[in-house]
């Protein structure tokens, strides 16, 4: 008798246990209700929530930024995040105190617009850069402006004192220059000013500390002042890394020494490491030469390669070397030196090594697609082809 009574109570919580689940389930509110419902919280009532919260009447007191005027010990203090103030808050700073605080100024990582704007700032803001014929900026206060030397570079080159005596200031222009910036008129005044030529060309030590002020030369003094003498102690450490197109003559003279016997050797030749350590060095090497690496050799070659091949360099490339081929290195691709090809084969190997670089996969299925329509539209105007369809017509 026991057994049973359980047995009908289990039954009837179990009744009212689903009969509830149910009513939950199909219980819907509509919007005004839920935000009737949360009015009408009493838990919002209870100051439990609210004693213990921070004041922040103190944010309500700090003054906006563009009004503060800074200093150089705010700027210190600020570290990296110093350079999110603008040019007006350096305009506003005393003299003085900008005097002691360029090297703070020339240490903060700006963003790439904003240093110009600074530098424009502080060169009317100070005395000292007012007048260009005194070429204020020695190798000290190249140091010392350290980030904002392209700045310079692109704005008063002629500020800059080039002689010989500041090279550790300039190693520091030519490791912090990038593609954009012009290099010609700063290249030609040290070699002008440090009487260099053939008999007296740059040492290994210039030629290393200019880096990227090397693109400025010209054709000629490409091969006066980089030669068979000075290539191998410049080329993996600081030729491999420039960034800059150069004529057809200066791309001759390099793949030239790059390929003799004290070097490289063939293309033919070469291993993996080799085109790695070559770098930029490789996109002066002509079609012929490129097509000859051998296919795995191809994994080392560069973005910054690359990004300087012609599109007659890029078609010469065979099947196998662009399986090789990284995707981050294909990535530099660019379409508009593709427009001249005609072989769509050769088009779908290019863009089975672009990888899924989303920009380029996009360009080069619009070349493809308009490579297709065209073809089309040409074997639909061949006179042969019209005759044959109309005498089927006819039949």
């Amino acid at each position: 008798m026991d057994e049973v009574e359980v047995s009908t109570e289990a039954v009837t919580i179990s009744e009212d246990i689903s009969t509830t689940e149910a009513v939950e389930v199909t219980t819907t509110m509509t919007d005004d209700e839920l935000a009737d419902l949360i009015a009408n919280n009493e838990l919002l009532k209870l100051t439990t929530f609210t004693d213990y919260e921070p004041e922040t009447v103190v944010f309500d007191r700090i003054p906006a930024l563009d009004s503060v005027i800074l200093t150089c010990d705010v700027l210190t203090a600020s570290g990296s995040a110093a350079s999110a103030i603008s040019s007006q808050h350096v305009s506003s700073m005393n003299s003085s105190d900008l005097v002691n605080c360029l090297e703070t100024l020339g240490h903060i990582p700006w963003p790439h617009g904003a240093s110009t704007f600074i530098w424009r700032a502080l060169r009317d803001k100070l005395t000292m850069f007012q007048d260009a014929s005194l070429k204020p900026i020695k190798r000290d206060l190249m140091i010392q402006l350290k980030n904002l030397l392209p700045a310079v570079v692109r704005e008063d080159s002629d500020l800059i004192d080039v002689t010989e005596d500041n090279i550790d200031g300039l190693s520091l222009i030519g490791k912090l220059l990038s593609e954009e910036d012009p290099t010609a008129t700063l290249m030609e005044r040290y070699l002008t000013e440090n009487r260099k030529s053939a008999e007296t060309p740059l040492t290994g030590t210039e030629a290393a500390s200019l880096r990227q002020l090397l693109c400025g030369m010209t054709p000629g003094q490409w091969r006066t002042h980089v030669s068979g003498h000075n290539i191998r102690v410049l080329l993996t450490e600081y030729l491999s890394g420039l960034q800059c197109p150069v004529s057809d003559d200066t791309a001759q003279h390099l793949s030239s020494l790059l390929t003799s016997d004290d070097m490289y050797g063939s293309p033919s030749t070469w291993s993996t490491s080799d085109m790695l350590s070559v770098g930029w060095l490789a996109s002066t090497l002509t079609p012929d030469q490129l097509v000859s690496v051998p296919a795995h050799a191809m994994e080392g070659l560069t973005g910054d390669a690359v990004k300087y091949f012609s599109g007659a360099q890029w078609l010469s490339l065979t099947g196998d070397q662009l399986t090789y081929l990284s995707p981050h290195a294909a990535s530099f691709i660019s379409v508009d030196k593709l427009m001249t090809n005609k072989s769509m084969t050769k088009m779908r190997e290019i863009r089975a090594a672009v990888g899924e670089d989303p920009a380029v996969m996009e360009d080069m299925e619009k070349m493809m697609n308009d490579m297709m329509n065209d073809d089309s539209a040409a074997i639909a105007s061949k006179p042969s082809l019209i005759i044959m369809t109309v005498l089927v017509l006819i039949k």
